[in-house]
């Protein structure tokens, strides 16, 4: 599933292929109820002959606007979705759902084999309570004092979208073990080391693979791919841990497949 890097990553795919000022001509797609906000048809009468201006990352969304400032709309990747920017006359790839037909004979080409991923008009997600990750000024020990107090357990909050933007379940899991913090620890528990460690943990492990995909946009034909970041955490249920050689277990939060070293993680 894309998180935080993964769209991060294709964002900077799309910038660094010059989708900055290319003109939308029309959409096409074989799932419309995928287009929230407008109908097909509508999207291509909003958006024809209209430049974009920018493309951002929120979270997990990438943001693109148009010269005209009411005329945005947002990409959610979902559990299989990617974006590949292609000529016109380059062979379509199996699963694409959406195309939006640019006119400098290039088609900005939404690929989803589950069809989870969405496209939606003038999308207004809510402001989650801390920073993005990426910040250089996220801290963990910025939380509120209510959030602090919370019976939740830490992988819970860590992977909550309305209080800590863009975390999905892999690099939870391996923030924590890299923080030597037991997924099942109750925020209360918490203390300030703690919340600073577990800070610095979710940037290494998001400023890692972001250091892959960038060497890996530099081969020829590149397109966005996932996964590709090795992790240290073992995700296999009763597999060695590197560091301890104990077991790795197996639970769920959240009906979220979960791994740690209960020797290395200590609640």
């Amino acid at each position: 599933m894309p998180e935080l890097p993964e769209v991060e990553n294709t964002l900077r795919y799309l910038r660094e292929n010059g989708l900055i000022g290319m003109t939308i001509d029309s959409i096409w797609t074989e799932s419309p109820n995928n287009i929230i906000g407008l109908s097909p048809e509508q999207f291509s009468n909003t958006f024809y002959g209209i430049a974009i201006t920018t493309a951002e990352r929120k979270a997990k969304y990438i943001n693109i606007s148009t010269e005209t400032s009411c005329d945005y709309f947002s990409i959610h990747l979902g559990m299989t979705g990617s974006l590949s920017l292609d000529d016109t006359d380059a062979e379509m790839q199996k699963y694409c759902r959406h195309v939006i037909h640019l006119q400098e004979r290039k088609e900005l080409r939404f690929l989803d084999s589950r069809k989870f991923g969405k496209i939606i008009y003038q999308n207004k997600p809510k402001i989650p309570l801390m920073l993005d990750p990426l910040d250089p000024n996220f801290s963990l020990d910025d939380l509120p004092a209510k959030v602090k107090t919370r019976r939740a357990t830490i992988k819970s909050m860590i992977m909550d979208q309305s209080i800590v933007p863009g975390i999905g379940n892999l690099y939870a899991d391996e923030s924590l073990f890299k923080a030597e913090i037991n997924p099942f620890r109750p925020i209360y528990l918490m203390e300030i080391k703690d919340f600073l460690k577990l800070t610095e943990s979710i940037k290494t492990v998001l400023n890692n693979a972001l250091s892959q995909y960038d060497k890996s946009r530099e081969s020829d034909g590149y397109k966005p791919e996932f996964n590709l970041s090795p992790w240290d955490i073992v995700r296999k249920e009763n597999a060695e841990c590197f560091r301890c050689l104990e077991p790795m277990f197996f639970a769920r939060i959240n009906s979220r497949g979960t791994y740690y070293c209960n020797n290395c993680q200590p609640t």
